[in-house]
């Protein structure tokens, strides 16, 4: 035989290899694919694991929240304000609510 034909013949037998261990891959991951069993639901793994809950320690204090933001604040139903003379109103005292 001549080193081409080794050369060739190498080859094809590497070849071979390489493509039998593709198909044999294949065919392990689909025999794999066909036994898995179906994965367990939320709520089946709750009831045998217990829900799972996170714990905070409370403390006694005001409840707040202030926003600030920028703009001009209106009524819904807005009255203009009149003086009875010609003095200027400068301001009107009002309590919340």
């Amino acid at each position: 035989m001549s080193a081409t034909a080794v050369n060739r013949s190498r080859r094809l037998v590497g070849a071979a290899v390489i493509v039998a261990v593709i198909v044999l891959a294949f065919g392990l991951r689909f025999r794999a694919l066909g036994q898995d069993a179906s994965p367990a639901s939320i709520r089946s793994v709750q009831q045998s694991e217990g829900m799972p809950v996170e714990t905070v320690t409370v403390e006694r204090g005001d409840l707040s929240r202030w926003l600030t933001l920028a703009g001009t604040v209106e009524g819904v139903v807005q009255y203009p304000v009149v003086s009875q003379n010609s003095l200027r109103v400068v301001s009107i005292d009002v309590r919340e609510g």
